[in-house]
């Protein structure tokens, strides 16, 4: 009983906090007003980012949704607690999508090479496919698909795409398992 009222105040919460949030952002931040978000979610938008949430979300305490001049698309799901995710370029998150604590999520990294100053960053997009799992405290790096159902390892730092149902661990992240190499 207490955790259903504790949801509820989120979704009173929000039902006044992301129409102001859309109103001061010029309409960037796009979701529904209905959205179980935690009070302290950061939600920002620069240099025409955009943010869009399809469908219902649940959203632990002091996660991170950043776009730079990026896009950041998720169609519902759970992002837990001090999750950190930054778009410069494009960061797709499809339903059913689960994503554990203290996890970040870049599809940029900064241009070594830069001399002349004009391409601070390198970017690449990423896609978490449905029914993904993304464990606690995993990196994901720019240009990588997290396949359907595949299971990315507390800790793995994610540089290479992982396919579908599949499971990923270590740093880089390797596939220890394949549902489709079991089965020949």
């Amino acid at each position: 009983m207490r955790r259903k009222l504790f949801y509820g105040f989120r979704i009173i919460y929000n039902c006044l906090r992301l129409p102001l949030l859309r109103l001061f952002s010029l309409n960037k931040i796009k979701c529904s007003i209905f959205q179980v978000f935690s009070p302290s979610v950061k939600i920002r938008t620069f240099n025409n980012g955009e943010i869009e949430i399809q469908k219902k979300a649940l959203i632990e305490d002091n996660v991170l949704l950043e776009s730079n001049g990026g896009k950041i698309h998720m169609e519902g799901g759970f992002i837990n607690r001090n999750t950190t995710i930054v778009s410069m370029e494009s960061i797709m998150i499809e339903s059913k999508v689960s994503i554990g604590p203290n996890v970040c999520i870049y599809d940029h990294d900064h241009n070594m090479n830069n001399s002349d100053g004009k391409r601070p960053f390198i970017c690449s997009p990423i896609k978490i496919k449905r029914g993904a799992w993304i464990g606690a405290g995993a990196i994901i790096l720019k240009g990588v698909t997290v396949g359907s159902n595949a299971v990315v390892a507390a800790g793995a730092v994610v540089t290479q795409s992982i396919p579908d149902n599949a499971i990923a661990r270590g740093v880089p992240a390797r596939i220890i398992y394949e549902k489709d190499n079991l089965l020949h």
